[in-house]
């Protein structure tokens, strides 16, 4: 690939030469720390500690602002996630996360819901309007640093996110409009396949977790909801349905969100389903890279509408779902192209002087901005984090 050569020609031959030099002087470090992709990790790391993580231990929404809000801090606590074990200071810091977010409840509780931001210091909270995908997404964060973190603190984790997905299935959000699904936030404005699949995902690790039949019984309603009603003649989810009937623009973080949801379901039902949902995501990423994959640079594109696009988060969640799924079916190929979408991203939206990541460019590279989300930092470290398992 075009975006592979030229990201290594900038950027990886002296990034991979002071880690052989290091490796020089000490004991052989593990695998995965001496890949290019963990280095990078831990650059954008640095710049997210550098720029954005205040003292309170919320994450700036972008350099400079006073405000804090439920998707970045969130975010950010899925990419330490992602570094551990083998970076243990990750562990800490995603746990002082985690306390901070108590903030964007009213009542201190995750079981009234989080409004989606804050002042910095977790005083003056929006709670006008809550978020599904706000929610969903700190439930699901929860959720997996659970799974990584040896803090004494980490069965609260799962607690919270059990409280939230409480605070899910009683604050109205479902109704039968559309014949059912979450509607985006509380006032109702449509309802998004973003925000329906990170609910599925997080009944799921719920489900997994704790094995109660009434996570998995709301897990089915939601797939079934999601299947029948957003899912397109051309194997991709639709963005949402609302008042205006349905939009079917076709965005590729969607996919990425339903493909580890296809895996979620795969493990929670396979000794009824066998391989159904196994070969569902499958598919679904078939048909991802035939919609949004870009055949000039490589890596996929944010969605199909019009001009073409990259962004560190809406792109680089694709690389999660196929690492995702090439560790359940071993299929190289998906490794490749994850690989080569964090390439081409770093191509064209990382900032080699300061490490960090621009929110969004042209399919080229063009009309670059100059915003650097805490989001888009997150994701580009998770992304890499987990890709530097399988690929140096």
């Amino acid at each position: 690939m075009i975006g592979r050569r030229l990201f290594l020609a900038a950027c990886g031959g002296a990034a991979l030469g002071v880690a052989a030099k290091a490796q020089d002087r000490a004991p052989a470090a593990p695998a995965r720390t001496r890949s290019i992709y963990w280095q990078l990790a831990q650059t954008t790391r640095q710049f997210t500690a550098d720029r954005l993580l205040t003292r309170w231990a919320s994450y700036r929404r972008s350099p400079g602002e006073s405000v804090t809000a439920v998707w970045h801090d969130a975010s950010q606590i899925l990419a330490d996630a992602a570094l551990l074990p083998d970076d243990p200071r990750a562990d800490d810091s995603l746990i002082a996360t985690f306390r901070f977010m108590k903030s964007f409840s009213a009542s201190g509780n995750p079981i009234s819901g989080y409004g989606p931001a804050a002042s910095i210091d977790g005083t003056r909270v929006d709670t006008a309007v809550q978020y599904v995908d706000d929610n969903t997404l700190a439930g699901n964060a929860y959720m997996e640093a659970s799974q990584l973190s040896e803090s004494p603190d980490s069965a609260e984790l799962v607690k919270a996110a059990d409280l939230l997905a409480f605070w899910l299935m009683h604050a109205t959000l479902w109704d039968r409009a559309f014949g059912g699904g979450f509607w985006w936030n509380s006032s109702r404005p449509y309802k998004p396949a973003q925000s329906n699949g990170l609910a599925l995902q997080l009944f799921l690790r719920l489900y997994l977790d704790t094995g109660r039949a009434e996570h998995l019984d709301q897990a089915r309603k939601i797939y079934d909801w999601l299947r029948a009603t957003l899912l397109d003649r051309d194997g991709l989810y639709a963005v949402k349905i609302g008042p205006a009937g349905t939009d079917r623009a076709k965005f590729a973080y969607d996919q990425a969100i339903m493909i580890e949801a296809e895996l979620l379901m795969h493990r929670a039902t396979q000794h009824t389903t066998h391989a159904t949902h196994l070969e569902r995501a499958q598919r679904l990423a078939g048909a991802l890279k035939s919609k949004l994959w870009d055949p000039i640079f490589g890596g996929f594109l944010m969605n199909t509408n019009q001009p073409l696009s990259r962004s560190p988060v809406f792109c680089g969640w694709v690389t999660q779902a196929l690492v995702r799924l090439y560790e359940a079916d071993r299929n190289q190929d998906w490794l490749d192209d994850a690989q080569a979408n964090v390439d081409v991203l770093n191509l064209f939206l990382r900032d080699p002087a300061g490490g960090g990541y621009f929110s969004q460019c042209r399919v080229d590279g063009g009309n670059r901005t100059a915003l650097q989300q805490c989001v888009d930092q997150s994701w580009m470290q998770r992304a890499q984090a987990l890709l530097a398992r399988y690929r140096g």
